[in-house]
């Protein structure tokens, strides 16, 4: 059953990373998600692994990114502007794709419950 969840995870990362490498769209994860939460029926376990995988795909994706000295620049102009702490703002560029891979996990997951019924 661990075997699954972390097959889950990794098949939700990898079509997570592919997926933006090929269409350069973070909202890409929404297909990932979708996907991943067909392979399961428990809800709670479909959306951790959407949320784990999800997570662990952007975060590969934005280490380089965020490296980069000039973003770090433009990251730190960009919270005196809106007046966010640096830290909010890098949380929700970490929170928002991942939340949205959970959630498009969790709602495969249901779906493939209610049509099993």
């Amino acid at each position: 059953m661990r075997l699954k969840f972390l097959l889950v995870i990794i098949v939700i990362a990898v079509i997570y990373y592919a997926l933006m490498l090929l269409l350069k769209d973070w909202r890409t994860v929404i297909i990932a998600g979708l996907i991943g939460g067909a392979l399961y029926n428990e809800r709670l376990k479909s959306f951790l692994a959407g949320l784990i995988g999800s997570f662990i795909a952007w975060f590969v994706l934005m280490i380089p990114i965020l490296f980069n000295e000039a973003n770090q620049k433009l990251l730190i102009i960009f919270s005196s502007i809106a007046d966010f702490p640096l830290e909010i703002i890098l949380a929700l560029i970490f929170l928002l794709p991942t939340v949205l891979g959970g959630l498009s996990s969790l709602i495969a997951s249901t779906i493939r419950r209610i049509l099993e019924k």
